[in-house]
């Protein structure tokens, strides 16, 4: 019973021993930061609170800054948004009571000035999310302080820390939540504005949506008669007042589209400014260069490609005008119109000055074209008047296909040899719709005749637009391409032959796509192509649990021709322009050219798989999988592909050299992944493993020098002086040109032969005209013996004669006898 009493009372201890320990322990709170990561907050050590204060301190002072500081842009958007607020709901009430009756040039205008809108509103929605952002950071680091803080200000509590301590923590807890007040106010004031923002930009949706609706509703009106037939069009309804009231209207309307136009794009113009200046620049310095004449070009193809850059200024007026396409996407009708007009009166100066040709009257009846196309918009959709501009154009329009386009004409000719020939089947297209168009407008379906005039007359604004471009373009391109600076390319000094003509067919190409789908977007039929285009990228296949989309299979093959183009096109520069500049140890070129390769293809295969919708983790898992496999069957292919990195290091053999491997000798053609191509001098072509070339022994004739010893023999007969034959066939091996100096000709006696005194030269010649040079050398050889009167011997024997047969003396030589006789 005692020992039960002990042990309860020293387990009692224990514990209160142990909660005494633990309660000394500070204090850790879990927290979350914006990043999703979990940190362990925990009080400051009562001896690092003075030097913590001081940091956490100037942290609060440099938070309590950027919150006070006054925040101009916010102030101008507080002033602003209630006008926004209040001006767009009149302008969406207008939009409301005035668009049933508005024509497709009033609704795509419509379309572009509140797209705008869109634009000015997104930009300040960024500006006050970029803001709630820091906001946000600031309140997180304020909030992580305070507990940490707090949890402190209990610590030093607990452990009865000098009240001087105290006191400064209790200081620093106030400085938070004051800043902490300051920021949540801020916080509060950006939410508020967010909100603001938010119903400006579900108005702005709204007005979208309606005039997207709109629009569609007109497109189902083509093939319905929304007007009377001419015969019954006479409105007397129309007065001067209305007229006047509506071209007040109209000016108006494009008065604030240029305004709306500038401020929405006044950086992109600042930009578009300075590209006109480099181009103006550009075109002047490629006037001053010095042009070479390679054979076969005309004087007057190059007379003419100057005369193009001639006039600086338009030049760089066209080109960079041609850039408006992509510097803004949403562009105002009334922009659109004075860009048009700049091109026409470009074509007036430009064209008859390229071409020599009168093209006056073309280029006249367009400017008449234009005038007219703007003197329609002053009357209202529907109006007699109205109906007789589309006559006026439709006639006018037909009047420049058939002048441009009859067979016999200048252009016509022209155009087909520019290699434009789909320009004059579209041109039978578009006469076609100038037919119905004429027709539409007499009998009363109005919508379709605006419709097609439209898409008539400007396809032939932007084909003027193309034609000069393309003239500009490839013209500047013929004199660029032969200017001195640009020829100091290797490879354009080489390739400039192909390259003016791909770039020129691309040149064309881009044109007259751009040109195409212009007519398709007037035709209203641009939007319809992408969505069925994007349906059908969108169509997939079931092969087993894999689904097969035909996007990705077309974004795969688009991938993998975009990284052979990429290495080709590094290949050749580094073959072409760095190699030949820079001088690097032999071999080098080669690996550089062969590692790069290796890390192109290997880029292009991770980015096609990922184009093609691959799930590249357990792509990863299924190869880690099927390696050890797979490495069984293809250990002799990994283990050439390792030989030919080894070669690309090493570089024992490169491309070029002259080796013998086993029974093979030739020219190494070419180092691959998995075997080295030999070309044998006998024309044959020998694929030889990488890891053969490794493991077995190879003579490389050329891998220090390119220098081979060949060796003649020369006998001459007995009775010769050998000193006179060596100094002979000395100067004859030295007067050879292909016989190297160093090392020099080597003349040896080689001996007493059987029947001639033997001798042996050894020359020194380039490893590729080594048997060439032997054979001259020998030849050499044979003519100065000759002439010296030093035979060259055949092979002689004594026969000694001891006995035979005496019959053979009686039958050979009958007379014999008698001849002894005698």
């Amino acid at each position: 019973m005692a020992f039960f009493w002990r042990y309860l009372i020293s387990f009692s201890f224990f514990l209160l021993t142990a909660t005494s320990l633990l309660a000394q322990q500070p204090e850790k709170v879990k927290q979350i930061t914006p990043e999703g990561d979990t940190i362990v907050l925990e009080a400051i050590p009562l001896g690092h609170i003075s030097t913590q204060l001081e940091a956490d301190y100037n942290t609060l002072q440099e938070i309590s800054k950027r919150t006070l500081q006054t925040d101009d842009k916010m102030l101008e958007f507080d002033t602003l948004s209630n006008n926004w607020l209040s001006a767009l709901s009149e302008e969406k009430k207008q939009f409301e009571e005035e668009s049933p009756d508005y024509s497709i040039r009033q609704l795509n205008n419509s379309k572009n000035q509140w797209t705008s809108y869109e634009k000015l509103v997104g930009n300040w929605k960024d500006a006050i999310n970029e803001r709630l952002k820091v906001v946000e950071k600031d309140l997180y680091r304020t909030g992580s302080l305070k507990t940490v803080w707090e949890i402190t200000q209990k610590e030093a509590e607990d452990l009865n820390a000098p009240p001087s301590v105290i006191a400064s923590v209790d200081e620093m807890l106030r400085k938070i939540r004051s800043v902490n007040k300051s920021l949540e106010k801020k916080n509060n004031a950006l939410l508020k504005r967010q909100s603001q923002l938010g119903k400006i930009i579900l108005l702005i949706t709204d007005v979208l949506t309606m005039d997207e609706e709109l629009l569609s509703n007109l497109h189902s009106y083509y093939f319905v008669q929304d007007a009377p037939p001419i015969w019954n069009a006479v409105d007397k309804t129309l007065t001067k007042e209305v007229l006047k009231e509506h071209i007040d209207k109209v000016i108006e309307e494009d008065g604030q589209g240029l305004a709306l136009f500038f401020e929405s794009y006044k950086d992109t113009i600042f930009v578009h400014l300075f590209i006109f200046i480099l181009l103006w620049v550009g075109f002047f310095i490629l006037q001053k260069q010095t042009v070479i004449a390679e054979k076969g070009d005309s004087e007057h193809d190059l007379s003419v490609s100057k005369k193009a850059i001639s006039r600086h200024g338009l030049s760089a007026l066209v080109i960079s005008m041609f850039l408006s396409v992509w510097l803004y996407p949403e562009l105002n009708s009334t922009v659109r119109d004075v860009i048009q007009l700049a091109y026409i009166v470009v074509a007036i100066i430009f064209l008859p000055r390229f071409f020599q040709k009168n093209l006056l009257p073309e280029t006249l009846a367009l400017l008449l074209l234009f005038f007219l196309n703007q003197f329609q918009l002053f009357f209202p959709t529907g109006m007699l008047y109205f109906r007789l501009v589309i006559f006026a154009k439709v006639i006018v329009a037909g009047w420049i296909l058939y002048r441009t386009f009859n067979r016999s004409s200048f252009i016509s000719s022209t155009l087909k040899s520019a290699r434009m020939s789909i320009v004059l089947w579209v041109a039978y297209v578009l006469f076609l719709f100038l037919v119905v168009s004429f027709l539409a407008n007499i009998f009363g379906n109005l919508s379709l005749s605006v419709m097609l005039s439209n898409t008539v007359v400007y396809a032939l604004f932007n084909l003027i637009v193309v034609v000069l471009v393309v003239i500009i373009a490839n013209r500047s391109l013929v004199i660029l391409l032969r200017t001195e600076l640009v020829r100091k390319s290797n490879y354009i000094n080489n390739n400039w032959q192909p390259i003016e003509k791909r770039t020129k067919t691309a040149i064309i190409l881009i044109a007259l796509f751009l040109w195409i789908k212009a007519i398709f977007k007037g035709l209203n039929l641009l939007s319809s192509i992408e969505d069925w285009l994007t349906a059908l990228g969108q169509t997939t296949w079931k092969v087993g649990n894999s689904t097969i989309e035909l996007d990705g299979v077309i974004n795969f093959f688009l991938v993998v021709i975009l990284t052979v183009i990429i290495y080709r096109i590094i290949k050749t520069l580094l073959e072409e322009e760095l190699y030949p500049r820079v001088k690097l140890p032999r071999g080098v070129p080669g690996a550089i050219s062969m590692i790069t390769g290796y890390v192109i293809v290997a880029y292009g295969i991770y980015l096609s798989l990922s184009a093609a919708g691959v799930d590249l983790g357990q792509f990863g898992l299924i190869a880690g999988a099927l390696g050890v496999g797979i490495g069984f069957g293809l250990q002799n292919i990994v283990a050439n592909f390792i030989a030919g990195l080894i070669l690309a290091f090493e570089r024992p053999i490169q491309v070029g050299d002259t080796i013998e491997a086993g029974t093979v000798m030739g020219k190494v053609k070419e180092i691959g992944v998995r075997a080295c191509t030999i070309r044998t001098f006998d024309g044959s072509e020998v694929m030889i493993p990488n890891g053969n070339l490794i493991a077995n022994d190879v003579i490389n004739w050329t891998l220090s020098d390119r220098k081979k010893r060949r060796d003649i023999f020369v006998s001459v007969a007995y009775g010769s002086n050998p000193h006179q034959v060596m100094e002979l066939l000395k100067k004859v091996a030295e007067s050879h040109p292909n016989v190297l100096q160093v090392p020099a000709p080597w003349i040896l006696f080689d001996g007493f032969g059987d029947s001639a005194l033997n001798f042996r030269v050894r020359i020194w010649t380039a490893m590729d005209v080594g048997l060439t040079t032997k054979s001259e050398v020998a030849i050499g050889f044979y003519d100065a013996l000759m002439e010296a009167g030093i035979e060259i011997p055949f092979p002689q024997r004594d026969l000694h004669i001891k006995s035979f047969d005496p019959t053979i003396q009686h039958t050979q030589y009958p007379g014999s006898k008698k001849h002894k006789k005698d």
